[in-house]
């Protein structure tokens, strides 16, 4: 038996299966093209440690999406009446976007 505690395997396999399933998602076709292999998951459904964790997959969008976005949010700003609060609420969702927030 291993020493690894139950609640530290299942963060460690959630982990794991929230990797491959961006992996899946966002990268399948471009590394079938690179290596000639597809990305599957070590884990499977049966072997999966049992918890009530689920992680959220949340896919980061692509550099060019989040500049299309700010892009024209900024352009739509430009004919708003109150400058001020627009461009905080701009800087702020900025920073947010940069830091991952």
């Amino acid at each position: 038996m291993s020493s690894v505690q139950p609640a530290a395997r299942l963060a460690r396999a959630s982990a794991l299966s929230l990797h491959f399933e961006l992996l899946e998602l966002r990268h399948k076709v471009e590394l079938h093209t690179m290596t000639g292999r597809v990305v599957e998951c070590p884990l499977d459904e049966v072997n999966r440690p049992r918890g009530n964790k689920h992680a959220k997959l949340r896919i980061p969008p692509l550099e060019s999406e989040v500049r299309t976005l700010f892009t024209g949010w900024a352009q739509s700003q430009v004919d708003r009446r109150k400058h001020a609060p627009t461009a905080r609420n701009h800087t702020a969702a900025r920073l947010m976007a940069d830091v991952g927030l």
